[in-house]
């Protein structure tokens, strides 16, 4: 038995497990490491007929599944416990025996370390419920979008002189701040967050990937 560990309030509101369709209505609730790491893929596992039990509580013992948000940084397993931890946008747990990165790269900076026993790298989830650029749009091309939290945009890319700089050859330059999932009226994505070189070494390509989907 494989144990998926979520707090009581991260826990989505179904009564029973959903259908991948029903989850597709939902595409803002996905957006937590929680829901995306811990919580779809106990709903993967389960809907595959794999024993996996979805829990509030941290259980005694057993292979438990947590996102590396759900714990503190310094929780340390007691010798029945075998913690795989999610690790996402969080710092990695300490002590947890199996860490689970989203970023390749920051999957092989952790290995040159060898402060953890077991490191893999493995692609999240896609998000429910993108919705396609429209069909209409054909091959227009005067949509340009961000996708993403306004503080991880540089803030000259966000000041009116880039926008009317754009504007002046035709470009509308939208940000998407929220409705992440809403690609209908892009025509291309803008999945540059600042020009100061600085890899983002725990962030995955998800702009990017959705804009393939």
């Amino acid at each position: 038995m494989i144990y998926f560990f979520l707090p009581k309030q991260d826990i989505p509101p179904f009564k029973n497990l959903p259908t991948e369709k029903n989850i597709s209505k939902f595409p803002n609730l996905f957006l937590s490491p929680s829901l995306n790491w811990t919580w779809r893929t106990f709903y993967h596992l389960a809907q595959s007929g794999f024993p996996c039990k979805l829990v509030d509580s941290m259980p005694n013992d057993g292979i438990i599944v947590s996102s590396a948000c759900n714990l503190p940084i310094l929780f340390r397993p007691n010798p029945k416990q075998f913690i795989v931890s999610c690790v996402a946008d969080s710092p990695p747990l300490f002590f947890a025996q199996c860490h689970i990165f989203q970023s390749s790269f920051q999957a092989a900076l952790w290995k040159e370390t060898d402060l953890f026993p077991i490191i893999n790298h493995f692609t999240h989830w896609p998000q429910p419920g993108l919705i396609k650029r429209s069909e209409e749009r054909g091959d227009r091309f005067d949509n340009l979008s961000y996708y993403g939290a306004p503080n991880q945009l540089d803030l000259g890319l966000q000041s009116m002189e880039t926008i009317n700089k754009f504007k002046d050859i035709g470009i509308n330059l939208n940000f998407k701040f929220e409705n992440y999932y809403d690609y209908s009226e892009t025509d291309c994505v803008f999945a540059v967050r600042k020009f100061n070189q600085k890899i983002v070494s725990h962030k995955p390509a998800s702009k990017l990937i959705n804009a393939w989907l």
